[in-house]
């Protein structure tokens, strides 16, 4: 990996950091989630994912070349972990938008948890296995591509 691209994942990851954990913004969630599809409409492909998402990074600092074989875990689990991912989100946002605070933890918890599975599932089976097959904001810009090339 180019120090450039280190040095920009480190810096995004330290970004979402304070702006999330230390200033307690909880909507630098959505700020990211706009960053990734800016992104991806300019560039035509997922710069996001591969070069500013802290999740990534994340993974990329926990990955270990491994011998697992890249197991496709099936649409349900896909559809699944999609739909109850934004519905937490959603849910959330609608019913803490007064209680900043409590929004503010419970979507840290969500990360939190994300984080715990991601690194999980990449030792279990392979690297980056949740931006292959899981990630629910991969399935959104996935989206955004091919309404962009069609």
């Amino acid at each position: 990996m180019r120090k450039k691209d280190v040095f920009i994942k480190i810096i995004s990851l330290i970004l979402f950091f304070i702006l999330m954990c230390v200033l307690r913004l909880w909507y630098s969630l959505l700020f990211l989630f706009l960053i990734g599809i800016l992104t991806t409409i300019y560039f035509k492909k997922r710069v996001y994912c591969f070069k500013i998402c802290p999740a990534g990074t994340v993974q990329d600092f926990f990955s270990e070349e491994n011998t697992n074989i890249n197991k496709n875990p099936g649409k349900f689990i896909k559809y699944s972990i999609f739909t109850v991912f934004w519905f937490y989100i959603i849910f959330n946002i609608y019913m803490s938008y007064n209680n900043p605070y409590q929004l503010w933890q419970n979507l840290l918890r969500l990360i939190i948890i994300s984080l715990g599975l991601m690194i999980f599932l990449q030792y279990r089976y392979s690297k980056r296995f949740w931006c292959k097959y899981l990630c629910p904001f991969g399935r959104i810009l996935n989206l955004i591509l091919k309404v962009i090339r069609s």
